[in-house]
């Protein structure tokens, strides 16, 4: 009996010994045990194929339309605007690197435990030239891990991975957009010697910059430098007779013009078109607006005084 008791007791202490082991080990390092696989979310040999990236949230969608110069057209609603190349590129990178996946759950019912069933969940989905199409569904963030929760189609297991791929679930045209006033997505690359005429009409009076001087060259040099504020429907521009005009002359024939409209708060919304000589320049059908400060707006009148 004594010998018995001896092995009970040595078990329940060596059980309590291994219980307080495991209570002092990292949740996080027993995550980072589960089996991963290494693999990425677009096989970059195929990227030149895709011509289209849609990211669903709730009922909102942004759409990513590769244009035929390689450049991207936005698509949100009822605004279509010029695509910012270099988060473009960061897009493509974070989904084509090789990443590490990890399997948490091999049940495709356990969608509501993770929470890839709710409102939460973004979906980013891509077609090639082919029309293939396929997605996946990113859910929130494992607080412990600090790692992104996703499922992959054509598979039934729910994963986490690093957590890089967050700044771009966003259906925001605001956070997509070239911030560019003068985007050289709508208007092709344009330097400053390509502007060979500048004009600013303001209150019935228009102002010619002669080029070849310092204020014609300040003036070009300015107005390609300048970011926008948040993009706006058109229809938030309207037709205004009483706001400022500024054309710029390329040497293709072609014109950038910009039309100015009064807000309340002393700000302008600002529309941009090419509607002459515009042909490699505007290869797509833009439709928005965009909102500039008083500030901004005073520094462009102040190049033609």
């Amino acid at each position: 009996m004594t010998v018995m008791t001896n092995r009970v007791l040595r078990a329940v202490a060596l059980l309590e010994a291994a219980i307080a082991v495991l209570s002092f080990t990292p949740v996080s390092r027993l995550h980072q045990r589960r089996p991963a696989e290494t693999t990425a979310f677009l096989n970059a040999r195929y990227v030149a194929t895709v011509a289209e990236f849609c990211i669903e949230q709730k009922t909102e969608t942004l759409t990513l339309k590769r244009l035929p110069a390689g450049n991207w057209l936005g698509t949100n609603g009822s605004i279509i605007f010029p695509v910012d190349s270099e988060r473009m590129e960061r897009f493509i990178a974070a989904l084509t690197t090789p990443r590490k996946l990890y399997l948490i759950s091999s049940r495709v019912h356990a969608l509501e435990r993770y929470e890839l069933d709710t409102a939460l969940t973004t979906t980013v989905s891509y077609r090639n030239n082919m029309n293939s199409y396929t997605k996946v569904d990113f859910g929130n963030q494992n607080s412990i891990t600090a790692r992104r929760r996703c499922m992959i189609a054509g598979r039934t297991g729910i994963y986490e991975t690093a957590d890089d791929i967050a700044p771009f679930l966003s259906v925001r045209a605001n956070d997509w957009a070239d911030p560019y006033l003068v985007s050289p997505v709508m208007f092709g690359t344009t330097t400053a010697e390509d502007i060979q005429s500048i004009s600013f009409t303001s209150d019935g009076t228009a102002t010619y910059l002669t080029s070849g001087t310092a204020a014609f060259s300040a003036a070009v040099r300015t107005m390609l430098s300048l970011r926008h504020g948040a993009l706006v429907p058109i229809s938030q521009h309207g037709e205004t007779t009483d706001g400022a005009r500024l054309v710029m002359g390329k040497g293709d024939g072609s014109a950038i013009y910009v039309s100015f409209a009064p807000r309340a708060d002393g700000g302008q919304t600002v529309m941009l078109s090419a509607p002459s000589g515009a042909t490699s320049s505007a290869p797509a059908p833009f439709s928005y607006a965009v909102e500039i400060s008083a500030w901004t707006y005073e520094r462009i009148a102040a190049l033609f005084k």
